[in-house]
């Protein structure tokens, strides 16, 4: 028995200082800056019409002056966020922010004051 205790303390111990030593050294951060790649030609995209690229984890959206691309990474916890056609949002499925077609998340309006 007591030897069993000893092992169960070495692995604490050890679970111990290991996740010291991982909280303790830098992680690398991903590169971040431009992705290129090429969707398609401009006459495959529709107006107002949103378009996910899977391996790129992109959305791209033709508006009438041009197009719009935005990451499907949700920045608060990396999930890849949903395309809502009908609220015309962003959904992240982790944790249910919301955030329109433009990528920005929402100001909630202020409740309408009745009279007193």
């Amino acid at each position: 028995m007591g030897y069993a205790w000893m092992g169960a303390g070495a692995i604490v111990l050890g679970e111990l200082i290991a996740g010291t030593l991982a909280f303790l050294w830098p992680r690398r951060e991903k590169e971040k800056g431009e992705k290129v790649f090429i969707a398609g030609k401009v006459s495959d995209f529709k107006v107002g019409e949103v378009i996910y690229f899977r391996k790129e984890r992109t959305f791209i959206e033709r508006e009438q002056g041009g197009f719009l691309a935005l990451s499907a990474v949700c920045p608060h916890l990396h999930c890849v966020v949903n395309w809502n056609q009908m609220l015309r949002k962003f959904e992240c499925p982790c944790h249910g922010a919301k955030f329109n077609q433009y990528g920005e998340v929402p100001r909630p309006s202020s409740p309408s004051v009745g009279p007193l």
